[in-house]
């Protein structure tokens, strides 16, 4: 009796599959080494931009600024009179507000400040909307301010809400929240609408390692956001798309130093932003596109300061700084502007 025995398969075709994995893993582990190196050898780049960043803000006085970069000239001073001062707005007739101490007070030439709100706690932002009305950050809520009265208190939207700015664009209110790393949408009179759209995608763009989170509105209703930890500036449209974005390195002029800056923003009336960084305390202009224009106030400016200094700015371009330490609120001019004057 002859006994069939079926033909052996070739070893062959057992190994292909184990090969061709065997080669998937190799590729896939070559492209992780490459991109850890990668990722590695930036964040080794960084901190040492950081170091070195630190080295001039916490060694020798820094220099003074090269006088052509200085673009701007300052025309005056204004006492607030407020020991702790939060925040700066410009209002209508380009009415000076500070916010602090509890209060909202407007500034007059050669007058003493008049008090227009009392509020219950501590003011973190401040805006002045078209009709006048104030709106204040008020730490983890916002309050509507008309004619020395409380006429609206939003609800704390967040457990970790810490409103830090404040900027507004026709109907809408838009706040700053650098304890949840949000944008919220509020009506002038203060409702909240909800987060800017997409906010999930912005959230997790958005780095706050200080509560410093800046933002303001374009004359073409879209929304710049200073991003601190990732010396970035954004520009969204109101429904949530990212339009452009713009960062800079942590050394040079034209950079912003430190761990997180820019930590405020303003736009002049030509659509330039302005930005003043705190560590290494100094303000500056900038086109869109984020090519340095100028510095308004160099680091010899704010003397034995690292604070960060809140900005504003008004119809005719002045930059108003408000200086905390000496409780002062310091308007600057175009060096131009002012030659003319």
């Amino acid at each position: 009796m002859v006994r069939f025995t079926p033909p052996r398969q070739p070893a062959i075709a057992s190994r292909v599959p184990l090969e061709a994995i065997v080669i998937v893993v190799i590729v896939l582990l070559t492209s992780v080494v490459v991109l850890l190196t990668g990722r590695l050898g930036h964040v080794a780049r960084l901190q040492r931009e950081r170091t070195r960043s630190r080295a001039l803000m916490t060694g020798v006085p820094a220099p003074a600024t090269d006088p052509a970069l200085l673009s701007y000239r300052e025309m005056s001073a204004w006492s607030c009179t407020l020991h702790d001062p939060r925040g700066i707005a410009i209002g209508p007739g380009a009415a000076i507000y500070v916010a602090g101490d509890r209060v909202v007070v407007r500034l007059a030439r050669d007058q003493a400040p008049t008090t227009v709100a009392v509020l219950a706690s501590s003011p973190t932002c401040l805006a002045v909307l078209p009709d006048g009305a104030l709106a204040v950050g008020c730490g983890d809520h916002l309050e509507i301010w008309r004619a020395r009265q409380l006429v609206a208190r939003g609800a704390r939207q967040h457990s970790r809400s810490y409103l830090t700015a404040l900027a507004v664009h026709g109907e809408t209110l838009w706040a700053a929240d650098a304890g949840a790393r949000v944008i919220w949408r509020y009506t002038r009179a203060g409702r909240c609408l909800g987060m800017l759209a997409r906010q999930d995608a912005v959230r997790r763009m958005l780095v706050v390692p200080s509560p410093h989170l800046d933002i303001v509105a374009g004359a073409d209703g879209s929304l710049w956001v200073a991003n601190p930890g990732e010396h970035r500036l954004e520009q969204y449209a109101a429904d949530g798309r990212l339009l452009r974005q713009w960062s800079k390195g942590l050394l040079g002029n034209d950079g912003f130093a430190g761990c997180c800056n820019p930590a405020d923003i303003a736009m002049l009336p030509d659509g330039n932003l302005v930005t003043s960084e705190k560590g290494l305390p100094r303000v500056k202009e900038y086109r869109t596109d984020g090519s340095l224009v100028g510095f308004v106030a160099g680091p010899e400016a704010f003397p034995g300061s690292t604070a960060a200094h809140d900005i504003a700015v008004d119809a005719s371009g002045q930059v108003y700084i408000l200086d905390a330490a000496a409780q002062t609120v310091r308007v600057f001019r175009r060096k131009a502007q002012a030659h003319h004057e």
